[in-house]
């Protein structure tokens, strides 16, 4: 199982080839990155070229976290879209929550996040999304 409780390097590669499909990081950034993720005892800033292998950085970690929930801030729907195709072909669940939706997707999605252990792994929203007040302490 993938727990972030006491990984060590071989659980993170563990996981990398079991959700992921990858026998060995693209980089030796992108593993130091999900390594500092994983850990959780630092923030973790990545600059890293388009087509690198970013999004591994925080997607890996957030399958590692059994009942948590990443939020993910992308900037296009678009963008948005391609990621969520990406991550049900590895059998990944990820929501978003958009303008686009209808009534009856936002409270499927709602309602699995309200869950103690949610399904959705990954929520993807836009900026102007998360400037509304669906969530807490924003105006």
């Amino acid at each position: 199982m993938c727990s972030r409780s006491g990984h060590d390097r071989d659980e993170v590669l563990s996981c990398l080839t079991k959700y992921f499909r990858h026998d060995t990081f693209r980089s030796d950034l992108q593993r130091r990155a999900v390594e500092a993720v994983v850990q959780g005892n630092q923030d973790v800033f990545v600059s890293m070229p388009t087509g690198s292998g970013k999004s591994l950085c925080y997607q890996l970690p957030a399958v590692m976290a059994q009942g948590q929930v990443a939020i993910v801030v992308s900037p296009l729907i678009a963008l948005i879209k391609d990621q969520l195709e990406h991550l049900q072909k590895l059998h990944i669940v990820a929501e978003s929550i958009n303008s686009k939706m209808t009534s009856k997707e936002r409270k499927r999605v709602l309602a699995d996040l309200s869950c103690m252990t949610p399904n959705t792994r990954l929520l993807y929203i836009t900026p102007e999304q998360a400037s509304t007040n669906f969530f807490p302490g924003t105006p």
